[in-house]
C-alpha cells in the first residue's frame, strides 16, 4: 500500500492498482418507534400505540417495547427514555430495548424514547406512547365532596336533634 492509499496486486497478467478510500460512516440518523405495549397486571397488549391507554388504579404496571433501526451499525444503537408526569429528564443511553414501569401513581403519563448512535446521532422522531392511570374511587373529587357533604349534613342533623331535645325538656 501506498501513501496515496493505493494498493498494488501482483497477477499473472500484470500488476493491479486499486484505489482504497476510507470507509465514511453515514450521517443518516437513526428511526425509533415502539413495538409493543404490555399490561402485565391485565394480561394485556395494548394494539394501537397511537391511541391514549386508560388503565385503572389497580392496573399501575406497564412494559413498553421499541426498537431502533440503524442500517449502518445495528449493534450501535442505544436508547434514550423519559416517563412525562414523573420525570421530565431523559435517562442516560442504554442498550435495553424494553422499559417496565411498576406501582405508578394515579396521573397522565407520555412515555417518549430517542435512538441514539455510538456516534452521537440522535434519531430524528421520538417515539411515544400516551396513558393514564386512573385514581382510585376515594381519590376522586366528586368521592371527596361527597364525604364533605355528608359531614356538614351530618352535623346539621346532629345540631337539629340537640336543639328540639332541649326545646323538648324546656316544656
Amino acid at each position: 500500500m501506498e501513501a496515496d492509499g493505493q494498493v498494488w496486486i501482483g497477477t499473472t497478467k500484470g500488476a493491479l492498482v486499486f484505489p482504497v478510500k476510507p470507509v465514511q460512516e453515514s450521517d443518516i440518523k437513526p428511526f425509533i418507534y415502539i413495538s409493543s405495549v404490555i399490561v402485565p397486571s391485565a394480561n394485556a397488549r395494548v394494539k394501537d400505540t397511537n391511541k391514549e391507554l386508560i388503565l385503572p388504579y389497580n392496573k399501575n404496571s406497564i412494559t413498553i417495547s421499541y426498537s431502533g433501526i440503524y442500517l449502518s451499525n445495528p449493534a450501535a444503537v442505544l436508547y434514550k427514555y423519559r416517563l412525562i408526569g414523573m420525570n421530565s429528564a431523559y435517562s442516560a443511553p442504554s442498550s435495553n430495548s424494553s422499559m417496565t414501569f411498576s406501582a405508578i401513581p394515579a396521573g397522565k403519563y407520555t412515555f417518549e424514547v430517542e435512538a441514539v448512535t455510538k456516534r452521537g446521532l440522535i434519531s430524528e422522531s421520538t417515539a411515544s406512547f400516551s396513558f393514564e392511570i386512573l385514581p382510585p374511587y376515594y381519590q376522586t373529587t366528586l368521592f371527596q365532596l361527597s364525604v364533605v357533604f355528608l359531614i356538614i349534613l351530618a352535623i346539621m342533623l346532629a345540631v337539629y336533634i340537640i336543639l328540639t331535645l332541649n326545646e323538648r325538656k324546656r316544656k
